[in-house]
């Protein structure tokens, strides 16, 4: 996610990457959290040919530093 956040060439109060809720993607309850910090978070990568397909950024702490998992899961 360190790459991904400096590729992105965030701002000071900026963060990207959403929380798992019990092992889940829960973005109602990461826009509640946000509500509550002084930071901002990018959570997802729009894409270029679907901006209905958005590419998530997940914050998942049983990855090792350094490590990005990409996973595709289509609405349909």
């Amino acid at each position: 996610m360190q790459l991904i956040k400096h590729c992105l060439d965030l701002e000071n109060q900026e963060d990207c990457g959403m929380e798992l809720i019990d092992g889940e993607v829960v973005l109602d309850k990461n826009l509640e959290i946000e509500k509550h910090s002084k930071r901002q978070t990018v959570y997802a990568i729009g894409s270029k040919f679907d901006l209905d397909e958005p590419i998530f950024l997940i914050n998942d702490d049983d990855l090792v530093d350094g490590m990005a998992l990409l996973k595709y899961v289509p609405d349909d």
